[in-house]
């Protein structure tokens, strides 16, 4: 009964925080735009608080656990939003996030599988780093946000019942099922096909860069958290762990710009004591993506 009791307390708060990140997402993105809006649904919104409420209610080894869990949940994140801009200017909003999802449920399964949490951090950051650096140009153009009364409150609603199929699936299958059930991007899947219908691929496009770019700062978050949280209790490991937030982001943020100049000094020269890339290109050409 107690185990019942507690099962549904974490059910309802996952329901009350999806709505509320869809919420904030989306003005953010009204404000600053899709990436920004994207940004911070990549950042540990909902483990943040779900891992103080694990810790109240069933203790620090329980906290700890479902800090394991999501690291595998951020791979499966950013595989979804790697495989979203390659199919979402082929195909319609839902057919895009329909084909994007089985790509990341089927890696994710395979991580999950693998037992071993640091190397899917150490996976999931490799991923991350290779899906910037590869990042395909926007096809379409990104247009500002239709401010609908009805498209938020709809946003919102559609993350309650995403939330509530996908938690009431879970005791239904196996281990592994289950932990890549968890694991998939569920504010994504409501976000992504909302912003392509209402505003165009483009926008959905950047809303998932925004994502992948702030991804990696959780996944420091995760794995600092995992690792601290058994010397020096719930809430020093929790505070130590947000200081890595904006380190990474920085560190992530200039990453693919300083690894593009480190690949472009390495060329071989040529007798004229300048490769010939070099001397063909006028100057850096900025492009807003």
């Amino acid at each position: 009964m107690l185990r019942t009791v507690r099962a549904m307390d974490l059910l309802f708060v996952k329901v009350a925080l999806a709505p509320l990140i869809i919420l904030i997402a989306t003005l953010i993105a009204r404000r600053l735009g899709p990436r920004a809006g994207g940004f911070f649904i990549g950042l540990p919104t909902t483990a943040l608080p779900f891992m103080p409420t694990m810790y109240l209610m069933l203790g620090l080894e329980s906290a700890v656990v479902t800090a394991t869990g999501a690291i595998t949940g951020q791979l499966t994140c950013a595989l979804f939003c790697i495989a979203y801009p390659r199919t979402g200017p082929r195909l319609g909003a839902l057919s895009s996030m329909v084909a994007a999802l089985a790509v990341a449920a089927v890696l994710g399964l395979a991580t999950v599988a693998l037992g071993a949490p640091m190397v899917v951090a150490g996976l999931a950051l490799v991923v991350i780093l290779a899906g910037l650096l590869t990042w395909p140009a926007v096809t379409g153009e990104l247009t500002p946000a239709r401010n609908r009364r009805w498209d938020l409150p709809l946003r919102m609603g559609m993350a309650c019942v995403t939330v509530v199929t996908v938690s009431s699936l879970q005791p239904y299958l196996g281990t592994a099922l289950a932990g890549a059930v968890a694991s998939l991007p569920t504010i994504l899947m409501v976000m992504c096909p909302a912003v392509h219908h209402a505003e165009g691929v483009g926008n959905a496009v950047e809303l998932t860069r925004g994502t992948l770019t702030s991804i990696p700062a959780t996944v420091v978050y995760l794995v600092s958290f995992v690792l601290l949280a058994p010397h020096v209790g719930m809430w020093w490991a929790l505070a130590v762990s947000l200081v890595a937030i904006p380190i990474t982001t920085v560190a992530v943020s200039r990453g693919p710009v300083l690894l593009r100049e480190v690949v472009r000094f390495r060329r071989p020269l040529t007798t004229s004591g300048t490769s010939e890339p070099e001397r063909s290109r006028p100057g850096p050409v900025l492009t807003q993506r």
